[in-house]
């Protein structure tokens, strides 16, 4: 029992540093607040004063077929921005990016997608207004232009597919119309015998039974053929933004907020350091 501590001990040691706590702050209310102030205003001041950026995006949504890169979010994604594909997004362009700026201009690029992930934005932040929404425009043309041409090929693919199928299924209904007519007709035929006329009864069910069975296979292939047709969707662009007009003014807002919350920091931090020193000199 005497090793227990007591809760209201601790409570009471809790309760008196927060007391001497906010004692101090409050002491060194004009410190904290000063320091606050000059964090706001020189934040306020860097930031209105820096070089305006501006923003133009595009939202698309990826095609649904059979491609496993124009149609994979997270390949899309590595093919924008690759360096090779943004390297000719510049050259179409005649865009004056020095190859120690590559870096920077790459950056200032950034591709999100939705929950779903099939729908993508693709933005950029540039201190050029007049090429920015041209940028977006050429990264989308580009990846517009390589997807209609996969989609148009496996389009292709699956319209072909399905004509095959659909001719074996002429030819093999014909055959199957022609059986039955045999079959329905078998007892007509002259000069058999009744044993012959059995064994050939049964060969020709035999045969059109393997028919039916061979159509039922070529009808399922052909109705899963017309669905993926069916359900087959290229990219579209959703939305693209006009030339930017008004600079982005976030970041001018979050300098200055994290200015703020840093300057309330050191000034807390300020106040008790001097609470600190003056205590032992007193």
């Amino acid at each position: 029992m005497e090793d227990e501590i007591d809760l209201r001990d601790a409570f009471e040691f809790v309760r008196r540093v927060l007391r001497k706590g906010l004692h101090v702050i409050w002491k060194s209310r004009l410190l904290i607040i000063s320091i606050f102030m000059i964090a706001v205003l020189a934040a306020g001041l860097i930031s209105f004063t820096m070089t305006p950026v501006y923003k133009a995006s595009c939202i698309i949504a990826l095609g649904n077929y059979g491609d496993p890169i124009n149609t994979n979010p997270v390949m899309v994604k590595e093919l924008m921005l690759s360096d090779e594909y943004l390297l000719e997004v510049i050259d179409r362009l005649n865009l004056d990016v020095p190859p120690e700026n590559f870096g920077g201009f790459k950056g200032s690029i950034g591709i999100t997608r939705n929950i779903t992930g099939n729908i993508f934005e693709i933005s950029i932040e540039t201190l050029d207004r007049q090429n920015a929404t041209a940028i977006i425009t050429q990264i989308v043309s580009i990846f517009v232009n390589r997807s209609e041409e996969s989609y148009s090929k496996y389009n292709k693919s699956l319209s072909d597919k399905l004509a095959i199928t659909q001719g074996n299924l002429d030819v093999l209904d014909k055959d199957i119309n022609q059986t039955r007519e045999v079959l329905r007709n078998i007892d007509k035929l002259p000069g058999i015998t009744q044993e012959q006329l059995e064994l050939s009864h049964s060969r020709t069910l035999e045969n059109l039974q393997s028919a039916e069975s061979r159509r039922a296979g070529l009808m399922d292939q052909y109705i899963e053929l017309k669905r993926q047709l069916d359900f087959m969707e290229n990219i579209r662009v959703l939305i693209i933004s006009e030339e930017p007009t008004q600079p982005i003014s976030s970041h001018k807002i979050r300098i200055v907020a994290i200015a703020g919350i840093l300057g309330l920091m050191i000034g807390i931090f300020a106040a008790f350091l001097r609470e600190g020193i003056r205590r032992p000199v007193e």
